[in-house]
């Protein structure tokens, strides 16, 4: 299953459908009308919690068992990961994009997941292909790189 770029929201089909199911949840609770005035008044740290719980939820766990023993290790002057907003303006850099989307998008980055290192900034394929591959044209022939330093 591929990853979307479309956010949804709370009106969406997919948002509804989480809509009905939290509003399950608070019947099934049958909270009198004084535990449910301090369920409002703790409004700020439910809100809290359940985007806590989205994000746990809505995680995809495929590789959670798949880890393997290795006996491979950073060498010992590695500290980590730079900075994602370094990372990004590296990358960006290298390849002459415009940073200023990705550096938007790693403010809303979620919380690292229990034992990462940290956010790790990555090239899209199609950023690679640009640069270092050959492209064929619609008459079979090949189209060198953009990028001139590339082109042998």
């Amino acid at each position: 299953m591929t990853k979307s770029s479309v956010h949804v929201n709370s009106r969406d089909s997919e948002g509804i459908r989480t809509i009905d199911i939290f509003e399950a949840a608070y019947d099934r609770a049958e909270l009198d009308e004084f535990r449910a005035q301090q369920l409002n008044k703790n409004g700020d740290e439910l809100q809290k919690s359940v985007a806590e719980l989205i994000v746990k939820l809505s995680r995809n766990y495929q590789f959670t068992d798949k880890e393997v023993h290795s006996d491979c290790a950073y060498p010992p002057k590695y500290e980590g990961p730079k900075p994602i907003t370094d990372q990004i303006r590296a990358i960006a850099k290298i390849f002459g994009l415009n940073p200023s989307q990705a550096l938007e998008f790693a403010q809303r980055l979620p919380e690292l997941p229990e034992g990462a290192e940290g956010w790790f900034a990555v090239p899209s394929v199609d950023t690679l292909t640009k640069k270092f591959f050959f492209e064929s044209d619609q008459l079979g022939g090949k189209v060198l790189p953009s990028d001139p330093a590339c082109q042998r």
